[in-house]
């Protein structure tokens, strides 16, 4: 019998089955990770819409603080940006806009009246330079007081056109306009978007600085580029001026470097124009929908600022209905003569009730100086600061200094040296007069004198104002608004006018627009500022 053989058991490969082991587990790990991926695509897709979203609510409550403006007693309708008058909401008396001036329009003026008021010596300018950045000062807190109102939820402010704006809700307009939807059912948590004003180092402002450079006052630590910095005390003779951010169009800034209000270091005081704008955003997971993730977001944005360099800002007219008077031949040689400068004014006077004539005068006593009667030379210096401050801070002082020294036309008729400021830049040519007889403005104010300038002959001074006092609550009917110089402009009066006030038989009356408004013709005309006329007797 044979032996029956039993074969050997098969051995399992083992190769394939390692082989096996790695294809699966290589394939949970790369299903894993697909998910890991789309989830982290996800994650970035959501989170560069909230980037979209908060970045889009902070530029749109810069937008609106840009637009918000408050009526300033000393001032007229002042915020963050210029505006030409051309707002519905500014309309004064006479049925003409008004403008609007940015808070750092005002302090850059106050200052450069101070720095021409120094390098002239002169102590009545000084004075009412100082007045100015007082008035500055108190404009700019009512405008911080109102941004930080219209900041917070439900509160409502007013633009130069009257309509109102609501910051909170336009910034969450803005927000919900840019979907954060890679999730499904992502929504802005309610009640969560806050919006916080405060400020931001290293910013700039887009007004320069006085011009040429070396009247400037400044070191080069406080600007760039000829543009003052913002949030940088840039003091004169012991007054601080600290600028507020604000550029040609409003833009992002960093919101890591954003400081509070109240965090200020040792500035004495900002306008805290830098809008920082947060958000929760919450994400619903689509697997399942009860787990839910709240992400925190935040940006920050500075406001824009027009600049609004006038291009007729009002003009100083220095009158001779008579012709020249030689020893008045520069407007230096007149502020400085001793007998304009000693001659008392005979009388100074404001119509209160409207326009002179046909209103009535009353004596008026000029701020500071507070007497009807001072020396003449006075109240043309503030007639001379009020023309200074109206041609606004991108005035030339040395183009300024050098009008103010050129000769005056020795012209015998009736004509008018006039001083006109375009583009910052003072010339001086001559017009014609007319013998017509110049209104004195609703709550504005003229003086006359009687003036021994030349060796015993006697001359007579006008010297009529109609920018004085701006704005629509103290400055009258015209709202301390120039008047259009086709009054006085004209063909030259004939023979020697009669020793009165009136230089003609026909009153000069103020324009007046349509019931529902108009830009006023003065902002791109030739206007009248100050007239100082001199006549002989």
């Amino acid at each position: 019998m044979r032996n029956r053989i039993t074969p050997a058991p098969r051995r399992r490969n083992k190769r394939g089955n390692t082989l096996a082991f790695l294809v699966g587990l290589l394939a949970t790990f790369l299903i894993a990770l697909l998910l890991f991926s789309l989830a982290f695509v996800r994650f970035l897709g959501s989170h560069q819409q909230q980037v979209t979203a908060i970045e889009s609510a902070s530029l749109a409550a810069a937008k609106d603080l840009s637009t918000i403006v408050i009526e300033d007693p000393n001032l007229g309708f002042v915020g963050l940006s210029d505006s030409p008058p051309i707002s519905t909401g500014t309309k004064a008396g006479d049925n003409f806009f008004v403008e609007v001036q940015s808070i750092n329009t005002v302090l850059a003026n106050a200052r450069l009246n101070m720095i021409i008021a120094d390098q002239l010596n002169d102590n009545i300018l000084a004075q009412y330079a100082a007045r100015d950045y007082g008035q500055a000062m108190q404009a700019r807190q009512a405008v911080v007081t109102e941004l930080q109102r219209v900041v917070q939820p439900g509160q409502l402010g007013r633009d130069a056109d009257g309509n109102a704006v609501n910051v909170t809700q336009d910034a969450i307009n803005a927000y919900n306009a840019n979907p954060v939807n890679i999730d499904h059912g992502s929504t802005l948590v309610p009640g969560s978007l806050k919006l916080t004003l405060g400020w931001e180092e290293n910013l700039l402002t887009n007004m320069k600085i006085p011009q040429p450079i070396q009247f400037a006052q400044m070191n080069s630590s406080q600007q760039q580029n000829d543009f003052y910095k913002a949030f940088t005390d840039v003091t004169f003779k012991g007054y601080d001026f600290v600028f507020a951010a604000a550029s040609d169009q409003t833009s992002l800034v960093d919101f890591r470097n954003f400081r509070t209000a109240s965090d200020i270091g040792a500035l004495p005081y900002i306008t805290p124009t830098v809008v920082r704008c947060e958000a929760d955003q919450q994400f619903v997971k689509e697997s399942d929908r009860s787990e839910t993730r709240v992400v925190h977001a935040i940006a920050c944005s500075q406001p824009s600022c027009l600049i609004d360099n006038r291009p007729a800002p009002g003009a100083l007219f220095v009158s001779f209905p008579n012709g020249a008077i030689g020893s008045l031949n520069s407007l230096t040689a007149i502020l400085t003569n001793n007998g304009v400068n000693r001659s008392p004014a005979d009388t100074t006077d404001e119509p209160i009730s409207g326009d002179y004539p046909p209103n009535t005068l009353s004596v008026y006593s000029l701020p500071i100086i507070n007497t009807p009667r001072p020396p003449y030379g006075q109240c043309l210096r503030v007639a001379l600061h009020d023309w200074i401050r109206r041609a606004g801070p991108g005035l030339n002082v040395q183009s300024l200094f050098d009008s103010m020294k050129s000769g005056l036309s020795t012209s015998n008729s009736a004509h008018a040296d006039v001083f006109q400021v375009s583009s910052g830049i003072v010339s001086v040519s001559e017009m014609p007069i007319a013998g017509s007889t110049l209104p004195i403005s609703n709550k504005q104010w003229y003086s006359v004198s009687g003036l021994d300038v030349n060796s015993g002959q006697m001359y007579d001074s006008y010297c009529t104002d109609y920018v004085f006092q701006p704005g629509r609550i103290n400055g009258g009917i015209h709202a301390g608004e120039p008047l259009l110089a086709s009054a006085i402009v004209g063909p030259g009066a004939t023979g020697k006018p009669p020793n009165t006030i009136a230089l003609g038989s026909t009153p000069v009356a103020f324009p007046t627009g349509p019931s529902q408004g108009a830009v006023r013709p003065t902002y791109s005309s030739l206007s009248v500022a100050v007239e100082m006329r001199f006549r002989s007797r």
